[in-house]
């Protein structure tokens, strides 16, 4: 493993795990975050806590998976981060990252992209913070910024792909959550925002339309944080993963938003028995085109250990796509 040490803490930079057939993997991780490259057909990650030979250490690693193997960019760019956010232009063809937390534990200011080749800084945007809701408005071309934790007075941006936009807020408006899942809504060409926590652990459904918040007033999934959430364009789906509730424990169901209501998938019973990711928190989520199915990746159990694994949702069940030994402990 090599280190960079940063005061008492560490940025590490994981030895890929090998497997037999000579493909390296990203190590375990959890407080990540992912996207997909459409342009160039591969899931990008980066940064994440992963847990190194002197404990918990934070990743500054680009991971793209692309034909069914993982590479590992030697390019250089943002520090070590967890608790960041991810989102893709599409119509830029760039991945912004922002937000955080880095190894001394001090909130990340500043905004990164990445084309494919490198990180490059990007000016203006909002306040440092960590856990944002932050999504990709297609219909719009803008990258939607909510909330966070340690944000200063500015909650809600937007970026166009060449420059920053702060949205006044008017109320209505969804508390300032942090760790909320966040989404466009391919129905209704909204965004959709649900749970998140501030004060408590939150369960609410919220849209937004570029103008305006609206509360959905529709029944869902039970309260909770730290979820995963991606939207299906093809079957025009949001779907929900697991997170945490009030009593801080995990779940490993899956639910689904058609733009009217939410609905969970018994993928116990029927066509879609069968394995399912375990019960997690802070893992990443995005939708590949080219499979045409949701992605889900790493996060953290209830032991605290950290996930490796890779699952893929195509609207009944559930696939894992590679095995890999996770963390401390394997459920």
């Amino acid at each position: 493993m090599l280190r960079l040490v940063i005061s008492s803490l560490l940025v590490v930079l994981m030895c890929p795990v090998a497997t037999g057939d000579g493909k390296l993997l990203p190590a375990p991780r959890h407080h990540h975050d992912m996207v997909y490259d459409v342009a160039r057909s591969r899931l990008v990650v980066f940064g994440g806590n992963v847990e190194g030979e002197e404990g918990l250490g934070w990743s500054a690693e680009t991971w793209e998976l692309a034909s069914g193997r993982w590479s590992r960019s030697e390019s250089g760019g943002p520090p070590g981060l967890s608790s960041h956010a991810l989102s893709y232009h599409a119509g830029r063809g760039r991945t912004l990252l922002l937000g955080g937390v880095d190894a001394d534990r001090q909130l990340a200011a500043g905004c990164w992209a990445w084309d494919g080749k490198q990180w490059e800084p990007v000016g203006g945007g909002p306040s440092a913070r960590h856990s944002p809701a932050v999504g990709y408005d297609p219909k719009r071309e803008r990258i939607v910024v909510f909330g966070g934790s340690g944000r200063g007075s500015d909650p809600m941006w937007e970026w166009d792909g060449d420059a920053w936009h702060a949205v006044p807020l008017t109320e209505p408006h969804p508390p300032l959550v942090m760790r909320a899942g966040f989404a466009f809504d391919p129905v209704r060409q909204e965004m959709l925002l649900f749970g998140g926590y501030l004060d408590g652990v939150q369960g609410g459904t919220w849209s937004w339309n570029g103008e305006r918040w609206i509360r959905l007033e529709v029944a869902g999934p039970p309260a909770r944080a730290n979820l995963a959430m991606a939207t299906d364009p093809t079957r025009k789906r949001v779907v929900l993963f697991g997170g945490s509730d009030a009593e801080r424990d995990l779940h490993a169901d899956t639910w689904e938003w058609d733009g009217r209501q939410w609905r969970q998938i018994d993928t116990t019973a029927g066509d879609a028995a069968g394995e399912i990711p375990a019960a997690r928190t802070v893992a990443g989520m995005a939708f590949d085109s080219d499979l045409e199915r949701i992605l889900l990746y790493g996060g953290r159990g209830a032991e605290r250990q950290a996930y490796g694994d890779l699952w893929s949702w195509d609207g009944k069940n559930w696939r894992q796509l590679d095995r890999v030994a996770v963390g401390r402990e394997t459920p």
